[in-house]
């Protein structure tokens, strides 16, 4: 880190580098911004024509923002040529690509510390095969020794990350409401129509996401339910793919098709129960977003919520259906929103800037002066 004197010339600065500015990724960014509001925040990104960058509500957090040429090995250099010109106190990485355009520039022995955020570790994609994915691990552990601090979005995450990296923290993903609703008076929320609640999955459709968010597993889940004969109402909230938004239909599940962030949670905010269909993760905010909105949340079996003490963990899609009745009952719900209260406890904004402090090496800065700066 910079010295003393560096520091009183300027706020302490921070590079964000994220090759996906979509999603999860880009709301996680915005939060670290947010919550430390004292910082400089800059950010090289690559723009998605799904995910037009920076609404309008975001770009207010970032000092100063640099588009990355399409090219992997020029989008590397212009992050070589940013480094050198803005010399950041922390560069702090951003998924795959991101973790690789930064992190071949920096050295951990180098004045600027590197953090480095995997967002979900590609080594884990079901959608890869054995021999890509023992790639993907031995570029991580490559990288690893050019990163300072690799700060997992969850403890699963972490899990791993030892092997890959000299220091390890987890920094949560936050609420934007508190997770322990009695303090503000939150009833575990009745069904809109008792008959035919209704059931939302989420996430972008595209070719390269799909895999991922796992949308065949929410059409068999829907199929299998109905099959048995349930009541009930079927929502994905998201889109991108129109092959893939036609299936849905065809399966009898209304799509809303891609909507800006703030409502696709509005959305998801009106389902009675939400099913996580991802195969794997960092740690979704989703999930977060259905929690802040009291919408009792199913989840799958897979590695991103083996330490997470959940009920009713789904393997198959036919456990939809065998657990229907109990999901559905107002004991269901209850042992559902209780489970996510005790999970999310620590995703608040206060520790998600504790651990940001820390991993930042700001910690022992004093909180007036990272004010006055």
């Amino acid at each position: 880190m910079s010295d003393s004197g560096h520091r009183s010339a300027r706020p302490p600065r921070v590079l964000h580098v994220t090759e996906a500015f979509g999603g999860g990724v880009a709301a996680a960014i915005n939060s670290y911004a947010q919550v430390l509001p004292e910082v400089e925040h800059h950010i090289a990104v690559r723009e998605r024509a799904d995910a037009p960058l920076m609404e309008k509500r975001w770009r207010k957090n970032f000092t100063s923002i640099t588009f990355l040429p399409e090219s992997n090995l020029a989008a590397a250099l212009t992050v070589r040529k940013l480094i050198a010109q803005l010399t950041p106190d922390v560069v702090h990485s951003h998924s795959s690509f991101g973790g690789f355009f930064a992190r071949w520039n920096v050295s951990g022995g180098k004045r600027i510390k590197h953090v480095y955020t995997p967002h979900g570790w590609a080594f884990l994609r079901r959608d890869k095969n054995i021999p890509e994915r023992f790639a993907y691990w031995l570029a991580e552990a490559a990288l690893g020794v050019n990163t300072d601090t690799l700060a997992a979005c969850s403890e699963d995450e972490g899990r791993v990350a030892p092997l890959l990296a000299n220091k390890v923290t987890v920094i949560p993903n936050t609420l934007s409401q508190p997770a322990d609703r009695a303090a503000v008076g939150w009833e575990t929320p009745v069904p809109s129509d008792p008959s035919r609640p209704l059931i939302a999955g989420a996430g972008r459709l595209r070719a390269e996401t799909r895999q991922q968010k796992d949308p065949e597993y929410f059409i068999e889940a829907v199929r299998l339910l109905r099959q048995g004969g349930h009541g009930f109402r079927a929502l994905w909230v998201g889109g991108g793919d129109a092959v893939m938004e036609e299936r849905m239909r065809e399966s009898g599940i209304a799509v809303t098709g891609w909507r800006p962030s703030a409502v696709a949670t509005q959305i998801l905010g009106t389902a009675d129960i939400y099913l996580h269909s991802a195969l794997w993760d960092g740690f979704p905010l989703t999930v977060l977003d259905a929690h802040t909105h009291g919408v009792p949340t199913l989840i799958r079996d897979v590695p991103a919520f083996r330490s997470v003490d959940w009920p009713f963990k789904l393997r198959g899609p036919g456990d939809l259906a065998e657990l229907w009745p109990e999901i559905t009952s107002m004991r269901g719900r209850d042992l559902l929103i209780s489970a996510a209260d005790s999970a999310l406890r620590r995703n608040t904004s206060e520790q998600q800037r504790a651990t940001l402090l820390q991993a930042y090496s700001l910690d022992g800065i004093d909180e007036a002066a990272l004010h006055a700066a």
